[in-house]
């Protein structure tokens, strides 16, 4: 049960709170970013979809994806 809720709540900062959606191309801003009260930029490293490395950083509003190279 424990597992079960660390993966929501990391689902939930990582697609939440970011407005990212997965797509065929990879990572994607589709919504606004909505981060919790009093909280003004948030940054996540070392995303691991399909093979691929993305960084990605929320502020003023904005989402940023990286795709790191190899």
């Amino acid at each position: 049960m424990v597992t079960t809720g660390a993966g929501a709540f990391l689902h939930q900062v990582i697609f939440g709170y970011t407005g990212v959606r997965i797509s065929e191309e990879g990572l994607k801003a589709v919504y606004p970013p909505m981060l919790a009260n009093g909280v003004t930029e948030m940054s996540i490293s070392n995303i691991m979809f399909r093979g691929n490395l993305y960084d990605v950083s929320v502020k003023d509003g904005t989402t940023r994806i990286v795709r790191k190279l190899d």
